[in-house]
């Protein structure tokens, strides 16, 4: 994934909550905006988790992302 791409699901108008596939095979489930935060040329992700940790994944770890509900994508695709 690049830096673009994740921005693209984060920036989202109006935000639709989307998951994360990792390349180890865990899913990073992304709620609300706020919770996870990246730069235009980022390498990293940084997520809040709901108990307060921080992480920082690498962007070239996450294979894959997808939303969790349908999508108007007529505000999606660029």
């Amino acid at each position: 994934m690049t830096s673009s791409q994740i921005g693209t699901f984060l920036e989202r108008q109006p935000f639709e909550p989307f998951i994360m596939y990792m390349v180890d095979g865990r899913e990073i489930r992304i709620a609300h905006p706020d919770f996870a935060a990246i730069g235009e040329y980022a390498l990293g992700v940084w997520l809040i988790h709901p108990a307060g940790e921080i992480e920082l994944i690498d962007v070239s770890l996450i294979s894959s992302m997808r939303t969790t509900g349908p999508v108007d994508l007529s505000g999606f695709i660029k």
